[in-house]
């Protein structure tokens, strides 16, 4: 679910998105899975189930009464206010419960958190409950998005940006120890004057060198 359309309903404010809400027909899923920001700095799960009309919510800092009083309050008038509306055809009275799960012990790891609970339930396996797991979780997540991150070859070490660069026409210098390649004008900035015959000398970057690039005759 928009994770906006969650924030705005779990806070009680949905009344600004009648569009939006009109095609959120939850009786039309068995489960629906939806995160937010709670209090704007701090990402929690929602776990919707329109069969049980129940709604498992999880803090990764753990569940507090006060934040599920809250929930309870505002997805029963959210629920109400489709049935009036007749966005719904079944009037649903629904209870917020809690799932067993490690507990976040650092300030920046919500979102970790959150995203591998989801996975963990879409993916019909068992919700962590050991911080070991969600360190490991948490390294399959690092692999993960280093195998679907594109080449880094064709990118300038220095700029970031990748392939050529205003009128620059020639390939990238490569460093000869770890070919990490650099465009000719990211390399005028370190006041290097690079001549046309690349092969008649070897070049270290920056990236591999404290001096910064260094070039020797071959």
């Amino acid at each position: 679910m928009d994770t906006s359309i969650t924030q705005k309903i779990c806070n009680g404010v949905f009344y600004t998105d009648e569009k939006k809400l009109v095609k959120l027909d939850v009786p039309n899923y068995t489960k629906i899975i939806g995160g937010f920001l709670q209090n704007r700095i701090h990402w929690v799960l929602l776990i919707i189930d329109s069969e049980q009309s129940t709604i498992a919510y999880l803090d990764p800092y753990g569940e507090k009464d006060a934040e599920i009083e809250k929930l309870t309050k505002n997805w029963n008038m959210f629920s109400n206010h489709q049935y009036l509306s007749n966005a719904w055809r079944k009037r649903y009275k629904w209870t917020v419960i809690t799932e067993t799960h490690c507990k976040q012990r650092d300030n920046n790891s919500c979102g970790v958190y959150t995203m591998k609970f989801a996975d963990c339930i879409l993916s019909n396996k068992p919700i962590p409950s050991k911080i070991r797991d969600i360190y490991r979780l948490r390294n399959d997540m690092a692999v993960d998005l280093l195998a679907a991150s594109e080449p880094l070859n064709d990118y300038c070490h220095s700029c970031g940006m990748i392939g050529l660069v205003d009128d620059d026409t020639t390939p990238l210098v490569r460093c000869n120890s770890c070919s990490w390649g650099y465009h000719r004008q990211c390399l005028r900035r370190h006041e290097v004057t690079i001549s046309q015959d690349e092969n008649s000398f070897n070049f270290v970057g920056p990236c591999c060198s404290k001096n910064g690039p260094v070039f020797v005759c071959s």
